[in-house]
């Protein structure tokens, strides 16, 4: 969003400390917060499944998850991992293949696991290596994982409701229903 005082600005949304939006319930991770290394998102992703599922999120029903995250690349992919790992009942929204922006990467780009000084945290494998060495990788954990990753339904409108369930519309008329939901695009 850029302020119309300036547009030459880039800002960014509004979150609180532990990356929750205006919105209770709705958390942004990933490039979404400003921070655009790889390490860093995937890092957030994993701290904020950490809070979330101290939480004890309820699930008031068997069509309502407990998270929906919307994307699939580092920040919505490490999120993933960590909420199978703390069984949360999820859902990964994502309109395109899962990494796709590393995927549109020219071929043998190499990627930096900055900062050295931060140890990488979760399941999501990533250290210095090129575009190819990364998808190869991530692909294969992916289809280990068995994650439950929806692909080809691109978010069109969140809305919360007054019983505080999320419903996720995405273009082609599907609607996912979520406690909380992490926008990692």
């Amino acid at each position: 969003r850029k302020p119309e005082s300036d547009p030459s600005i880039l800002t960014f949304p509004d979150i609180d400390n532990d990356l929750q939006t205006a919105v209770e319930g709705m958390y942004l991770c990933g490039d979404i917060t400003g921070y655009p290394l790889l390490k860093i998102s995937i890092n957030q992703a994993h701290d904020l499944i950490d809070r979330i599922a101290a939480e004890g999120v309820p699930s008031p029903s068997a069509d309502v998850y407990q998270l929906a995250i919307v994307g699939a690349g580092a920040a919505g992919l490490s999120a993933a991992f960590a909420a199978s790992g703390r069984n949360l009942n999820y859902i990964v929204i994502r309109g395109e293949r899962t990494a796709n922006t590393v995927r549109n990467f020219h071929i043998g780009k190499k990627l930096f696991a900055e900062p050295l000084s931060l140890q990488l945290k979760g399941d999501l494998w990533f250290e210095e290596c090129t575009r190819e060495e990364l998808l190869e990788r991530w692909d294969t954990d992916l289809s280990e994982a068995g994650l439950n990753i929806k692909t080809g339904e691109k978010v069109s409108d969140i809305q919360k409701g007054d019983n505080g369930v999320f419903e996720i519309t995405t273009t082609g008329g599907t609607v996912f229903r979520a406690m909380r939901v992490i926008l990692a695009v």
